[in-house]
């Protein structure tokens, strides 16, 4: 596989999870940080509403999203002061 050629997950990821104009890494571990919190608030919310969809839902994405930040450091997609 070329060093250009993303695999199928991280190419959904970068389309579903906003990740498409992301262009640094502090911006992708900033969208990554509200997912985080956005998973945490999810649970008194899932608590009261007594449904753990969303819940069930962000932490997952969460972790599809930091995974594909890692691709991202390991394929240096991210841009650069000297970029």
């Amino acid at each position: 596989m070329s060093k250009n050629k993303k695999p199928i997950w991280v190419t959904l990821g970068w389309l579903f999870l906003g990740l498409n104009n992301v262009e640094t890494r502090k911006g992708a571990m900033t969208l990554f940080m509200f997912f985080i919190i956005s998973s945490i608030l999810c649970i008194p919310v899932s608590m009261y509403l007594d449904d753990w969809s969303w819940a069930g839902m962000m932490f997952p994405l969460s972790l599809w999203l930091w995974l594909c930040v890692k691709w991202g450091d390991k394929n240096s997609v991210w841009k650069t002061a000297s970029n």
